[in-house]
């Protein structure tokens, strides 16, 4: 038989057995939450790509009528806001208060090709379901861009990856637009710079716009892929 001692032991024992498992389960616990930013960054680096399929409720190779039907009618483009070349474009709009697109709460801009498809989506402003916000960030895991524009006052930049087909823009090196869908080369950077693999096209002799912004003889038909095997 077990004397009153033991039992008080073996009692002791389990309890002691109990805290000490408590213990290292809080200690862990504390550990967790105090690498909790550090444990999601690796996480997103290790397993976080982006989305080139669809932006805000909207796929690539949409229809028109789908798009309209699925979030509205929108706005027609303005185009002294955002330009002659983009007139078959649609837009959704929240909580805006200036006449910038990058300075909207939410602009979804969708544009669409000669055939009322989907062709390129671009967010600006709440890109908060992305797991970065800066440039340093972006490129832990990204890694090195394929194309990068950036603006002839420095401020803005423009990060393309090509592998999947996704162009991030920052100002002032805080995130501000996502786009996705067709990659082109943009003729604004002949006023900024315009760098392909690493390699300065403009300003250069081989930028392929002049000085008044119209592409140069040999250019026509072509875009920045002719830059990539050089």
């Amino acid at each position: 038989m077990w004397n009153t001692g033991e039992i008080d032991m073996r009692i002791l024992k389990f309890i002691l057995k109990r805290l000490g498992g408590l213990a290292v389960l809080l200690a862990l616990s504390a550990i967790v939450a105090i690498n909790w930013d550090e444990i999601v960054r690796n996480y997103n680096e290790a397993v976080w790509k982006p989305n080139a399929t669809s932006l805000g409720g909207i796929s690539i190779g949409d229809t028109r009528s789908n798009v309209i039907f699925n979030r509205g009618a929108g706005e027609l483009n303005d185009p002294d806001a955002i330009g002659e070349q983009y007139t078959n474009i649609l837009l959704y709009r929240t909580s805006y208060t200036e006449e910038v697109l990058a300075k909207y709460n939410e602009t979804l801009a969708v544009i669409f090709d000669e055939e009322d498809f989907v062709r390129d989506i671009a967010r600006y402003g709440n890109n908060s379901d992305l797991p970065f916000t800066h440039v340093e960030a972006m490129k832990q895991i990204l890694g090195e861009e394929d194309i990068l524009s950036i603006s002839k006052d420095y401020e803005s930049r423009r990060y393309t990856y090509l592998d999947w087909g996704v162009t991030y823009g920052f100002e002032n090196n805080l995130l501000t637009q996502v786009v996705i869908g067709e990659v082109e080369w943009r003729q604004e950077s002949l006023h900024g710079e315009y760098i392909v693999k690493g390699r300065k096209v403009c300003p250069s002799d081989d930028c392929p716009w002049d000085e008044e912004g119209e592409l140069k003889p040999g250019y026509e038909g072509k875009d920045y892929r002719i830059f990539l095997s050089q």
